[in-house]
């Protein structure tokens, strides 16, 4: 008889072992402040920066510019901090001042319609594109500028495969309305109004997310005056179509930019003493442009 050993039981009792507690991983968010503004082929560099000073804008896009405009916009805001990407001379679609580092720029292309840069911030890549596409003067029918925006959009993509980036901004003056075929169609620009839709990627049919659409339901009435458009144009035979605000310039956002600054998408009537509207409350054409200037805010994690 083993008098040293006492059985207390045959069961043998496994202690909880804790699972460690998952570390929330922080990031610090600064924000970029982007610009577009399609100027009409005139010089605006000194209510251009009068905007900047105001706002702290981080990256202009430009489109409709001269070789004249050009050097004036660059000797505003050079002192400022800005660097013209694009070169001042020649033809350029989409001219593209930054902020930024020449160590923080991957590549930079300009093309027939549009201007690209990679940035690098912090070891992410992201991509912004400036577009300007052909007018509704230039091809009146609509199915014409849908196969334009496909094979620009094609050549787009084509970058962000060879580059790998996730996250893309695309912004200009597509010359189309947010619901018009080049823009929602899945082989076009692929952009949609609803944010949960551009969240669900699947099949690696990565749609944008469209803020544009917003604006459709704006009040010139009211004491704001948001216009509901980004510029005001008749159609020469126009029948009866009375849609005279357009969308023609957007933001497209894919959905690997954080989603929090998506409602930051606007459209600029004024600052200090510049009024874009004329009496009638439609874009003053003869003292700035015929189109408003859009900006949006686009959030950067480190």
């Amino acid at each position: 008889m083993n008098r040293g050993v006492e059985i207390v039981s045959n069961t043998i009792i496994a202690k909880k072992i804790k699972k460690p507690k998952k570390v929330k991983t922080s990031f610090e968010v600064t924000t970029s402040n982007i610009l577009f503004w399609n100027l009409m082929k005139k010089d605006l560099s000194t209510v251009i920066k009068d905007l900047v000073e105001k706002r702290s804008f981080d990256i202009l896009f430009f489109s409709e510019t001269t070789q004249k405009s050009r050097d004036a916009l660059n000797q505003a805001l050079e002192p400022l901090g800005f660097s013209s990407r694009t070169q001042l001379k020649g033809n350029v679609r989409v001219a593209l001042f930054d902020k930024y580092k020449d160590s923080e720029v991957l590549f930079f292309k300009e093309d027939q319609r549009f201007t690209i840069i990679i940035y690098n911030f912090s070891g992410d890549k992201y991509m912004l594109v400036g577009v300007h596409l052909d007018s509704p003067v230039s091809f009146p029918d609509e199915s014409d500028r849908y196969v334009i925006s496909r094979d620009e959009y094609s050549l787009i993509a084509s970058y962000i495969n060879s580059y790998t980036v996730k996250k893309v901004l695309i912004i200009g003056d597509f010359n189309m309305n947010p619901f018009d075929r080049g823009m929602v169609s899945e082989l076009s620009f692929k952009a949609t109004h609803c944010k949960q839709t551009a969240k669900t990627v699947s099949k690696g049919k990565d749609y944008f997310f469209n803020p544009s659409w917003s604006i459709f339901s704006n009040d010139l009435t009211g004491k704001l005056r948001k216009p509901p458009g980004t510029i005001h144009y008749v159609p020469r035979n126009k029948d009866t179509y009375v849609d005279y605000w357009h969308a023609f310039d957007q933001v497209l956002i894919s959905p690997y930019i954080s989603s929090t600054g998506t409602n930051s998408f606007e459209v600029l009537t004024g600052w200090s003493k510049v009024d874009l509207l004329d009496t009638n409350l439609i874009p003053n054409r003869i003292n700035y442009s015929d189109h408003l200037p859009i900006s949006y805010t686009l959030e950067i994690k480190k």
